[in-house]
């Protein structure tokens, strides 16, 4: 089992996080840029090598990164104006190329509010938006060693991919190898999903995980994490989600460690 927390729940110090990373016995660190950037082309080479190193000297990967539209503000994939679609797949190759130069072998594509379809574009004509959109994004992806994992969100935060079977769809539809699906199993609850059919139905698109912390009720974390690695999955399980009223470290550490009970 390969674990790893999301960078943002500990705010913006990345040193912070690989450091609570590596005292928790995480292989791995998500990252969100916006918290060390307003967009990935603003980085130097040096920088993204500065980076990376803070996670690499610990001995730990980058092993994604997500939020990807959450900056530079305005970000929409479903404009009317095409200056602006071209805006989103432009930043969304650059957050490949970060992707590709700190190590991250994904990005998830979650960012709710910025996938939202408006009132004034039908859902056919997004849908067809998006199969070239991320057509032409899965195979810059794939010169860059990355894979790009749709992200399946309950309806209240967004109107676009809402299931995992939606994703998968979506994805068959792309016909991509580096554009495939990730699940959350805390959005799995949300959206009145099943988890044993979808890693029935699903694994193989299934490339990486999300989780809420223990605290977080509606969820058996620990049996629903079970039935995840009993389906033989061994990429990535990163915490991103924390309960309210929980410190972070606190959260963190109490996580990893009943997480790391399944495999005593």
């Amino acid at each position: 089992m390969k674990l790893s927390i999301c960078n943002e729940i500990l705010g913006k110090d990345l040193a912070k996080a690989a450091e609570v990373a590596l005292k928790v016995g995480c292989e791995g660190v998500e990252l969100a840029h916006f918290t060390f950037c307003l967009k990935p082309s603003d980085l130097s080479a040096s920088k993204r090598a500065e980076i990376k190193e803070i996670f690499s000297s610990r001995g730990l990967e980058i092993c994604a990164l997500h939020w990807i539209y959450a900056s530079p503000p305005g970000l929409k994939l479903f404009s009317k104006s095409e200056e602006k679609r071209k805006e989103a797949l432009k930043h969304t190759l650059d957050v490949i190329d970060l992707a590709a130069d700190l190590g991250a072998k994904v990005i998830v594509v979650g960012s709710p509010k910025q996938r939202e379809i408006p009132s004034e574009v039908s859902r056919r004509t997004a849908e067809e938006w998006a199969v070239d959109f991320f057509r032409k994004a899965g195979e810059y992806a794939g010169d860059r060693g990355v894979v790009i994992a749709l992200e399946p969100l309950p309806a209240e935060d967004t109107n676009f991919i809402n299931t995992t079977e939606e994703a998968v769809k979506l994805a068959e539809k792309i016909s991509s190898e580096n554009v495939r699906v990730m699940i959350d199993l805390m959005h799995v609850v949300r959206s009145n999903e099943n988890l044993d059919e979808i890693l029935k139905k699903y694994l193989s698109w299934i490339v990486h995980v999300h989780i809420p912390d223990v605290y977080y009720r509606p969820l058996n974390l620990k049996e629903a994490v079970a039935k995840v690695l009993k389906t033989g999955y061994t990429n990535y399980i990163s915490l991103e989600h924390i309960s309210p009223g929980v410190s972070p470290e606190e959260s963190i550490e109490k996580t990893i460690s009943f997480l790391r009970e399944l495999q005593t």
